[in-house]
């Protein structure tokens, strides 16, 4: 991920949406406990405040230190740099160790990940459960010319670009989207838009669990197999057949 500057971090806090505190909810009601929630790639913390209303602790994390000082602070969240050479044993800690998470979220933010390292953590921290499918979602915003022309060049593409040598956002496209805008002081709305999707992982026993249950159901079989065995009474024909060895026995004798 590019790394914004001072000037580009206010441009992109100013520009960035608040998510729909509905949202929060609908999330929320999909997880059995309340107490941690991560949040992945907080940049300043649009999602993680929106987080707070429904869970005890909020844990959030960036690679961009100049975002995270403008990071929106509240008592319950936990903002936190997590730079490119920091392990997966250290990020798992820094989060708050194995099995903690009722909630990992990344918005709009996943298309930045080394994915890899992002979900070998994520299987380590969230407790388990299934899946859900994406749900299309607008995100209303008001922004002035210069906020939107900010956000443009706050955009991580832009921002890679530049480190390339190449200017996205140069004057020739300033000049349209002034022409296009009108006054440019004039605040317009504008829409986002987003997906959803929420999903669970789904829960995994181990080796030696599974070899555990085979052992104990092997123990099962054979107790039953010896049960039925003790149990078992002989047959009429079998007494009868008894009988007539036990009076062979006795002629002969």
């Amino acid at each position: 991920m590019a790394a914004l500057s001072e000037k580009d971090a206010s441009a992109y806090l100013d520009a960035r949406p608040r998510y729909p505190t509905d949202w929060y909810k609908k999330i929320a009601e999909r997880t059995q406990d309340h107490k941690f929630a991560w949040d992945v790639g907080t940049g300043n913390g649009q999602a993680a405040i929106g987080l707070v209303d429904h869970y005890e602790n909020v844990v959030a994390t960036d690679i961009n230190e100049a975002q995270l000082k403008r990071a929106i602070k509240h008592s319950r969240i936990s903002y936190h740099h997590t730079p490119k050479n920091m392990s997966e044993d250290e990020m798992v800690a820094l989060i708050g160790g194995e099995n903690s998470m009722d909630l990992i979220v990344a918005a709009q933010a996943v298309h930045f990940f080394d994915l890899t390292t992002f979900y070998n953590v994520a299987k380590r921290v969230l407790r388990m459960g299934s899946e859900g499918e994406p749900v299309r979602l607008d995100i209303p915003h008001k922004l002035s010319l210069k906020g939107f022309i900010g956000f443009l060049k706050s955009w991580q593409p832009a921002m890679k670009a530049k480190e390339q040598g190449v200017e996205l956002v140069d004057e020739d496209l300033i000049t349209k989207f002034e022409e296009a805008w009108g006054d440019e002081n004039q605040v317009k709305d504008v829409y986002y838009k987003a997906h959803m999707i929420v999903g669970k992982i789904p829960e995994m026993r181990s080796e030696s669990d599974k070899v555990s249950e085979d052992s104990n159901k092997d123990n099962l079989l054979q107790t039953d197999v010896g049960r039925k065995q003790e149990r078992r009474q002989p047959s009429d024909d079998e007494n009868r057949q008894s009988k007539k060895q036990n009076t062979s026995e006795d002629e002969a004798c």
